[in-house]
Formats: C-alpha cells, sequence, structure tokens
C-alpha cells in the first residue's frame, strides 16, 4: 500500500490484533499519516471511533545494535537522571546476598567481589521506593493486571573502565521464588532480567519534579528553571538574540563564553565520531538557557 501525509480510503483487515478482534473478523479502519520529524507517525482507527492505535515509524536508531549488551546497558545508568540512583556499594545489603561463588567468573582475573567494594568498583540501584506501591488492576480481577518490581541491582566497573550489571534481583526479599540474575543465565532469562530493572528505574523516575519538567516542556516548548511562562523559538545555552547586556565587560564575558561553547560542541562531537553510540546530549546547542544541570 502506499501511504503519504493524509488519509487513505477505508481498508479491510482481517488480521488479529491480539484480543481486540475476533479471527476472521472484518472491520474498516483510516489509516493517518503525520510527519514528525525524524520518524512517520501511523494512526488506526475504526470508523466507529471503537478503536485507535499510533505507532512510529522511520530509521532504527543506532542504539537497537547494542541494546543487549552489558557495557551498553551500564552505560544507560551513567546518564540522563539515572545516576541519582545509582550507588556505590561498599557492603552487600542483607536483603541482596550476592556472593562470589555467584558472580566471581564475571570479574577481570585475580579480582574478588570483597576486593572489589573495597575499591569503590562495586555500585548498585535499590528501587524499594517501589515496593507496595499500586498498579493497574490489583485489586479488580475483571482487568488485566499490570506489574511493577522494587528491584535491586549490581555493578562492577571492569579494568577498561565499562560499567557492567552482574546481579538483578527482582524484588526486595530473597527467597527460592525470587531468585538473583546473572550474565551466567541464559541469554534470554539475562535480557528479561535486565528490561525488568530498566522497568523499575523508568517508574522510580516518574516522580513530581519529571511530570512538572514534561508539563512546562509541553506548554512552553522549552523546560524552565524558574518557572516562568516562556513563549516563542526556545533559546539555548550561551544564545542571547535580545540586546539584554549593555556593558562592554558583559559583552566580551559572553562572547568569551560563546568562544568557550564552540570549543565544547567541537570536543563532543570529536569523541562521538569514535563512538559506536553517540551521546549528543549534551551539546551546547541542545542545552536550553537557564535550565539547572
Amino acid at each position: 500500500m502506499h501511504l503519504s501525509n493524509g488519509e487513505t480510503n477505508p481498508l479491510s483487515s482481517d488480521k488479529w490484533f491480539h484480543n481486540d478482534f475476533e479471527a476472521g473478523q472484518k472491520d474498516d479502519y483510516y489509516i493517518t499519516a503525520k510527519d514528525v520529524g525524524e520518524l512517520l507517525m501511523i494512526t488506526l482507527k475504526s470508523d466507529g471511533g471503537g478503536y485507535k492505535s499510533d505507532c512510529f515509524v522511520g530509521e532504527v536508531p543506532v542504539a537497537a545494535d547494542y541494546w543487549k549488551e552489558d557495557r551498553f546497558f551500564g552505560s544507560q545508568f551513567l546518564n540522563g537522571c539515572s545516576p541519582d540512583s545509582l550507588m556505590r556499594c561498599t557492603k552487600l545489603p542483607p536483603h541482596f546476598p550476592v556472593t562470589q561463588e555467584l558472580v566471581g567468573n564475571l570479574l577481570d582475573s585475580g579480582d574478588t567481589l570483597e576486593k572489589a567494594m573495597a575499591d569503590g568498583r562495586i555500585y548498585m540501584v535499590d528501587y524499594k521506593i517501589l515496593e507496595d506501591i499500586p498498579h493497574y488492576g490489583q485489586d479488580q480481577p475483571d482487568l488485566e493486571r499490570r506489574y511493577i518490581c522494587a528491584s535491586l541491582g549490581l555493578f562492577y566497573v571492569k579494568g577498561n573502565g565499562d560499567l557492567v550489571p552482574i546481579a538483578i534481583q527482582f524484588h526486595q526479599e530473597p527467597h527460592d521464588e525470587n531468585p538473583i540474575w546473572t550474565p551466567n543465565d541464559s541469554e534470554m532469562d539475562w535480557n528479561c532480567a535486565k528490561l525488568w530493572l530498566r522497568n523499575s528505574d523508568s517508574q522510580f523516575h516518574q516522580d513530581h519534579e519529571l511530570q512538572n519538567w514534561v508539563k512546562d516542556l509541553h506548554d512552553n516548548g522549552y523546560p524552565n528553571k524558574a518557572g516562568h511562562t516562556n513563549h516563542g523559538a526556545p533559546k539555548f545555552i550561551g544564545d542571547y538574540p535580545e540586546e539584554l547586556f549593555i556593558d562592554e565587560p558583559a559583552k566580551a564575558a559572553i562572547a568569551a563564553f560563546q568562544r568557550k561553547l564552540k570549543g565544547i560542541s567541537a570536543e563532543i562531537k570529536a569523541r562521538n565520531a569514535k563512538l559506536r553510540v553517540p551521546y549528543p546530549y549534551l551539546l551546547p546547542k541542545r542545552i536550553p538557557n537557564s535550565i539547572a544541570i
């Protein structure tokens, strides 16, 4: 089917959409395509408005080639807001009983879990704050229940500087039905364990501050620090289109600052050119003015 921006004629569909339709059932749908930048948003809706679904199509992101790698998983906890939850671990808590026998073969040759903790090369995340949070369908048997884990994760800094996960536990209290997962388990089990840990991390950051930030981004086009209403095009760090500063020393300081930002941009671009997965999010042209970092 050829599809361009706009709406197509009604289409017939006899595919099984999960539990939404019976096998062999036919319904008419309108498909709308909308260009939203690098991706194309496809909206599927029934003629009567009873079913609607959005999906995005576009180029596969670079990270798709590396998302299963432990070193890439570890790097996600060093970027964005995740460092808030990553803590150095010098002693394992009793409810996360990781042992040398369990992870010893995952460490560098000659290294031990005890020595790595003493040297400050073991880190962990603990999402105990998520424990006992009510979730969808918890007390309503007629709804399809959804789940959340108050999980824990242990990370190890290898000799080459990579931060990698070595142990994941889904729930706070250890027991036979709550095992500790490691890379020694099957690839599918370990990938699922990492997905659940990332799910906990995402839930952890759905807090009041983040919701206010997103609301401000939606209302004003870019986040602000002081709660002021911002209108017009976003202004990025070092960008002063209005004549706010008239003193020569201030103008000279701004010019020097802008030159420094250009140097930082060049340094980040040069570093990203050597990375398999570039990290452009701290480029000055992507950081709004007045944002707290």
